[in-house]
């Protein structure tokens, strides 16, 4: 029998002794008792005082300390191929991450929790475990259990107990998968009974789930939020090639298009004046570019949000002056 194991049934065994001292006075018999009397309150308290040290979870200072060693272990289990199809080193990271603030290992993350839509799921075995290990005296009772509809209960100490109900109609208004491949086909009685476990977990324990309330077939039910665009992706021009600076330039009307005119005729330019590696490689580019702006305007900007049609005129007359030294075929202007 685990640690564990073996307090949760200390525990039972120290409930029902309560429970007995506080019934009312049977009659009394010549029976003599078979386990001696306990101070039943003391001997709870030492188990909770137990429970509570070795759930103890990590401070931020700790999960701080932790990081190198938690990304070396993202690295090696993404290489190792046990993430599969779940996503690249940064989710498996995530994962690692949110299992350690609950006070769990980087295995346990592969085995319970996944990233869907941006956010961490629990699968619902873990919810319940967590619920066992952590709330000391809690229990969780199944009322019903079948392929149309599951009732559970929990009870924690000193609360008022709560009972959850999902069954089949709900599932079909929640528009899951029905079909004949469906794990709610194939799997119906599990899957009514982790989604009545989620449920009770998020209203009843979500101070034991660290954020992670949802199961992952939840999280696939939620709309996905739409994908962040970079500020580089929306200010910057796109970046040419050598075939792309012998184009015509687009009319220069407003002030996207005198960026990207701007940007375009500085980038003939360069391309005369700078080695192909350092037009290749995107952080020199952008080092000449703001230098070259600078020069021009006589003053520090280099941010694409700071600078106005006036300052994009200036380079752009800069640029036609400057390409009059070089050949025909590399003028863009």
């Amino acid at each position: 029998m685990t640690e564990v194991a073996q307090e949760n049934h200390d525990l039972f065994g120290v409930q029902q002794q309560i429970e007995q001292a506080q019934a009312p006075p049977e009659e009394e018999t010549a029976t003599v008792p078979a386990n001696p009397p306990v101070d039943g309150k003391a001997e709870l308290d030492r188990l909770v005082d137990r429970r509570q040290m070795t759930n103890r979870l990590p401070t931020p200072q700790e999960t701080q300390q932790a990081w190198p060693m938690i990304l070396q272990q993202a690295e090696m289990i993404a290489r190792s191929g046990l993430t599969g199809s779940r996503g690249p080193v940064e989710e498996t990271t995530a994962r690692i991450l949110a299992a350690w603030e609950l006070g769990k290992g980087a295995m346990w993350a592969m085995r319970h929790l996944y990233a869907v839509h941006g956010r961490v799921g629990m699968s619902a075995e873990a919810m319940r475990a967590l619920f066992y290990e952590r709330c000391v005296g809690g229990r969780i009772t199944v009322a019903r259990h079948d392929n149309e509809c599951c009732t559970i209960w929990a009870h924690r100490p000193n609360q008022e107990p709560m009972t959850v109900t999902f069954d089949m109609e709900q599932a079909k208004a929640a528009k899951v998968s029905m079909t004949a491949d469906s794990n709610y086909s194939k799997w119906a009685t599990d899957m009514l009974f982790a989604r009545a476990s989620a449920r009770l977990a998020r209203a009843y324990w979500p101070d034991i789930l660290g954020g992670c309330s949802y199961t992952p077939e939840e999280l696939a039910e939620i709309p996905a939020p739409p994908s962040p665009v970079s500020p580089k992706a929306v200010d910057a021009p796109a970046a040419t090639t050598r075939q792309q600076r012998k184009a015509d330039p687009p009319p220069v009307d407003t002030l996207k298009q005198k960026q990207e005119a701007a940007y375009r005729a500085w980038d003939t330019l360069a391309a005369a004046q700078f080695p192909e590696e350092q037009l290749d490689d995107e952080k020199a580019r952008a080092r000449n570019w703001w230098s070259y702006v600078c020069g021009v305007l006589g003053r520090e900007c280099r941010q694409w949000s700071k600078m106005t049609p006036t300052d994009y005129d200036a380079i752009l007359a800069d640029c036609a002056k400057n390409q009059s030294a070089l050949p025909p075929d590399e003028r863009n202007l």
